[in-house]
């Protein structure tokens, strides 16, 4: 990298001191323009300006006064300070291409210089880590559908099951429906002796569905203990 940066950088401080002449050149070639005595050829300038300063001289000693050195200067000469400005001008802009320069070359350089032997053994590595990720894809896929036949197969059971515990309690809803009938129809003292042969879970759901004057006339009727117990129940269930 460093060996291209150098005819680079070589070729564009050539350009901007070709400009730089030409431009001085330009500028030169304008202020004689401009002043036609200073387009004459050097050697006149030179001899015209030592008459001159040979006729101040002889002046100066009848005079007694020293030479002017502004009455010398023309009067559509180039002013020094613009050229300076001008010139000035022109190496800040050098500056600021050279920095440009740098600013390119350091950040287009790699940081790391990466061998064919390297990126071969990333692409190898690329290929594998493809592979692998195409078997664990896969695997995944056949695992996603095993699971998605369990969860069907498990929906269709548990619907099943729902199926007969409905069935189920709509039985058993006839039936104390038809234990609640027969009990409110007999006698008192029979209907609580064929209560108590009962199980408690029935008995709650059979006397909780019936009047509560129905189940006052039939407890007194059960045993002391198990009237109790009932009592208590359908107490809990009435919170």
């Amino acid at each position: 990298m460093s060996s291209k940066r150098s005819p680079i950088r070589s070729y564009a401080l050539i350009i901007l001191l070709c400009f730089l002449i030409v431009k001085l050149g330009l500028t030169t070639i304008f202020v004689c323009t401009k002043n036609p005595a200073l387009s004459a050829p050097i050697w006149e300038s030179a001899a015209a300006l030592a008459k001159d300063d040979k006729a101040s001289r002889t002046k100066n000693r009848t005079s007694g006064s020293p030479p002017d050195m502004a009455s010398q200067v023309p009067p559509d000469a180039p002013d020094l300070t613009d050229l300076q400005k001008k010139i000035a001008s022109l190496e800040a802009h050098l500056k600021g291409i050279n920095q440009d320069i740098d600013k390119y070359f350091k950040a287009g350089a790699p940081k790391t210089v990466i061998s064919p032997e390297t990126l071969e053994q990333k692409r190898v590595q690329l290929e594998k880590e493809g592979e692998r990720l195409k078997e664990e894809r896969k695997r995944i896929e056949a695992l996603k559908q095993e699971l998605d036949e369990k969860f069907v197969k498990l929906t269709k059971i548990q619907d099943a099951i729902q199926s007969k515990l409905d069935e189920k309690k709509i039985l058993q809803d006839k039936r104390i429906k038809h234990l609640i009938k027969i009990y409110t129809t007999m006698p008192p003292k029979k209907a609580a002796a064929l209560i108590e042969k009962l199980e408690m879970e029935i008995i709650i759901a059979v006397l909780s569905k019936m009047k509560g004057e129905n189940v006052g006339q039939i407890l007194p009727y059960v045993p002391p203990e198990k009237a109790a117990a009932i009592s208590e129940r359908l107490a809990k269930l009435d919170l």
